[in-house]
């Protein structure tokens, strides 16, 4: 193409010799001559004429030659070259035949060549035509870009096609898809100098090689700008052969204009993306605001909050801090994230101690690019390692600041945009709300079982004052005829001395009326209680006097076994009353063991409460019957008052302790009296546990 050297094309009879496989124009007078006057040139011998390149070529066997120019409409394409036998001359028959025949065949490969251009063309045009459906027809960016890459290639003959599109928010080019070897770097500085950056600051074509140490070092490279609604979104880097060929203007505007329908569709699929991102993120608000809604359970609505704030911005961690009463430390409620250890952690509100103070009080939201180089986080960042940027948004129910969220992003640094600020910003206004409601809620829930429970214990001392009083007239009532029966019945006794049926009769009068009695004194128990006489007493020796009592009242044989905490000091209670209990449940236990068995007593000091357990090997008392025997009149025995245990009760509550039992059928019971180590007025003083 460039018309200095004369290669070979076709060849007819005797193979030519390897040195006329490059014939240099300039070498070859017989061939400078033909092709500058357009007229054939001849020699008798190619040995002997200074003309002929063979000439110097002893290796080349001589010949008689005639070179006809190729040329067609001003145009030289080669030569005609006819060889005959050395000495024999060509007449101007032979001329002018080998000149008509270069004509026809110049022309001929004038026409071929039209014609394969023609075709190339028609090639490259249904290529651009093929690229304009393909692009139009396809929403997706990622096939869209390969499709127009393989039709760049194509339509340079290039041997590989690179698509970097500009990322202007990040300053960048970023590599988005290639056809055959890649080029480039797959992140490029948008200030960085090159092809690429040169054609984006042009617009226009630019050609050169890449620099070495990149993807493609050394390659020769178009790099064509795309542009759409006359912003450059991008650039297409085509690879050429090292040896190019020489390209028209109309070639590289097919390739610009197949650029420019890559960009529009690059252009259509990004906004294409914005919507659907635009409407994830509108469907996403929308089912962020329906899961707060959703339930007034804190826990629930903190969980629900700090995994959407993470989700609306993609980051991997989030974590949601609330004001604790007094507002002096925020304390971690929530984590999205692997970061569940933080739970609880209690953070200081000074803007200088944590970055989390620092949200709250700035009361807006907080961005941190980089934490490594940022002071404002450097403390927060030692305690949370990985941590590489945040975005802090404060928790506010009508300007009065609840909390904090943040959201970490631990990849690497990140600069968080603004709709990306704006989304959070948004979540955590109607996190702010929830969690208010929430806590309301739970507030008055509070409130309305503290009330019942007040409730159930107004109820319960107006009903048992009511058995007291009911209880205190009934025995004043009994007591009297009693004493009677017995002062009769001793009587009666003494002056007939019965025997036989009628001293049976008389025993079974005083038992019953010894019944009666104790259901007397149970309820001069249970009515008039009176208030501790507290003063320290070796638990220890009340117990045993106790459980002595218990075991001799046994109908069979019981054996008791003994386990006393050395470390058990004296305890402050009412001997008496505390003797009373004891009893009470050890006759209920001995009762229980019919036909004799085990009775555990155990003595110890667990934290600041000194603990008695009485365990027999009975049969066990079902669980729905374990939860009422402390009731006032429930039994399950045939000759039992039911007030036995519910004096028990209300010893305990007067020392300010606890009883309790358990156990089941088949396995026993387990009757456990809890006294204070401190006196009643310190466990008055207990905080409530719910």
């Amino acid at each position: 193409e460039a018309g200095e050297v004369l290669r070979p094309a076709a060849v007819h009879g005797a193979p030519l010799a390897p040195a006329l496989e490059a014939l240099p124009v300039a070498r070859s007078g017989l061939a400078s001559d033909a092709l500058r006057t357009g007229l054939p040139a001849a020699t008798d011998d190619t040995s002997r004429d200074p003309r002929s390149f063979t000439a110097s070529q002893p290796e080349v066997p001589a010949v008689a030659l005639l070179v006809v120019p190729l040329a067609a409409r001003g145009r030289n394409r080669g030569v005609l070259s006819v060889a005959r036998e050395a000495g024999q001359r060509f007449n101007e028959a032979d001329l002018g035949l080998a000149t008509a025949l270069g004509g026809v065949l110049a022309l001929a490969l004038e026409n071929a060549g039209l014609h394969a251009e023609t075709r190339r063309n028609l090639a490259e045009l249904s290529a651009i035509i093929e690229t304009a459906r393909a692009v139009s027809s396809e929403l997706d960016l990622d096939r869209v870009l390969e499709i127009g890459a393989e039709h760049l290639r194509q339509t340079l003959a290039a041997t590989g096609c690179t698509i970097l599109l500009a990322d202007r928010r990040a300053g960048r080019l970023e590599r988005e898809a290639h056809r055959g070897p890649a080029l480039e770097r797959e992140i490029v500085p948008l200030d960085a100098p090159g092809l690429a950056a040169e054609a984006l600051a042009s617009r226009a074509p630019a050609s050169g090689r890449l620099p070495a140490g990149v993807p493609g070092g050394g390659t020769s490279v178009v790099a064509l700008p795309l542009v759409a609604r006359d912003q450059p979104l991008g650039v297409a880097l085509v690879s050429v052969p090292e040896a190019p060929r020489r390209r028209d203007q109309g070639e590289l505007s097919r390739a610009l204009a197949i650029a420019s329908q890559l960009a529009v569709a690059a252009d259509n699929a990004r906004v294409l993306a914005g919507m659907r991102r635009h409407a994830e993120e509108l469907s996403m608000l929308q089912d962020v605001g329906r899961s707060l809604v959703a339930t007034l359970e804190l826990p629930q609505v903190l969980e629900a909050g700090v995994r959407n704030l993470a989700r609306i911005v993609d980051a991997p961690e989030a974590y949601l801090s609330l004001l604790e009463a007094g507002g002096t430390v925020l304390e971690v409620k929530a984590v999205a994230g692997p970061g569940v250890e933080a739970l609880g952690r209690r953070l200081p509100t000074a803007p200088e101690a944590s970055f989390a103070g620092l949200v709250l009080d700035r009361r807006e939201p907080v961005v941190v690019d980089d934490a490594e180089t940022d002071p404002r986080v450097r403390s927060e960042r030692r305690r949370h390692a990985g941590a590489r940027a945040y975005l802090g948004l404060p928790l506010l129910v009508k300007d009065r600041p609840i909390g904090a969220a943040v959201i970490v992003e631990t990849a690497g640094p990140r600069r968080f945009t603004d709709e990306e600020q704006q989304r959070a910003t948004a979540i955590a206004n109607q996190l702010a709300v929830a969690v208010d409601n929430a806590a309301n809620h739970a507030r008055a829930l509070a409130a309305i079982d503290e009330l019942r429970a007040t409730q159930a214990r107004l109820l319960e001392k107006e009903r048992l004052a009511a058995l007291g009083e009911l209880s205190a007239v009934v025995a004043h009532e009994v007591r009297n005829p009693l004493g009677v029966i017995f002062n009769s019945l001793g009587s009666i006794r003494r002056l007939l001395k019965p025997e036989g049926d009628a001293r049976m009769l008389l025993d079974i009068v005083g038992e019953e009326a010894d019944r009666l009695n104790r259901i007397v004194g149970d309820l001069l128990d249970f009515a008039r209680p009176a208030a501790p006489t507290i003063r320290p007493e070796r638990l220890e020796r009340v117990v045993d006097e106790a459980v002595s009592v218990a075991v001799g009242l046994a109908g069979a044989p019981v054996e008791v076994e003994r386990a006393v905490d050395p470390s058990l000091a004296e305890v402050p209670v009412d001997a008496g009353q505390v003797r009373q209990a004891v009893l009470n449940v050890a006759v209920n236990a001995v009762q229980a063991m019919a036909r004799g068995g085990r009775l555990a007593v155990r003595l110890r000091a667990e934290g600041r409460w000194a603990v008695v357990e009485l365990e027999d090997s009975g049969p066990g008392i079902p669980a729905d019957v374990r939860a009422k025997i402390f009731e006032p009149f429930f039994t399950t025995k045939a000759t039992g008052t039911g007030l036995g245990l519910a004096v028990v009760k209300r010893i305990m509550d007067g020392h300010g302790g606890e009883v309790g039992v358990r156990g089941g059928p088949g396995r026993g019971t387990v009757f456990s009296l809890r006294f204070p180590l401190q006196g009643p007025a310190a466990v008055e003083s207990r905080p409530v546990m719910r």
